[in-house]
């Protein structure tokens, strides 16, 4: 039986989009998903990931920051994870290292 409402096939719609790099389709198919399964923690990173990669670093940091709480203690949260590196520049990276903090690393600065 098909699911209508089940967040996953979007969510995968969404990677297909972003590997094909359709970015507009891959961030519509996500939010979708996103709409559908609100504490899915997964779903955020990607939406973080195409946000960054679209050139909306700040945005991506807010994405990021904002949906952390759905699993704080993921290594996919962390700045130095896949995503992270991604979104922060190396130069914030050295400064979240070197002063524990996320948003001393230019969580709410300017894209770049």
């Amino acid at each position: 039986d098909a699911e209508p409402w089940a967040a996953s096939p979007r969510e995968q719609l969404a990677l297909v989009y972003e590997a094909r790099g359709e970015y507009a389709a891959a961030e519509s198919a996500i939010r979708d998903a996103m709409a559908r399964e609100p504490a899915n923690w997964r779903l955020p990173l990607v939406l973080a990931r195409i946000e960054a990669r679209t050139g909306r670093r700040q945005t991506a940091k807010a994405t990021f920051l904002r949906y952390r709480h759905l699993r704080p203690l993921s290594g996919y949260y962390s700045p130095f994870g896949p995503i992270g590196r991604e979104i922060y520049t190396p130069r914030e990276l050295v400064r979240i290292a070197e002063t524990g903090s996320i948003r001393a690393g230019g969580a709410l600065g300017a894209d770049r």
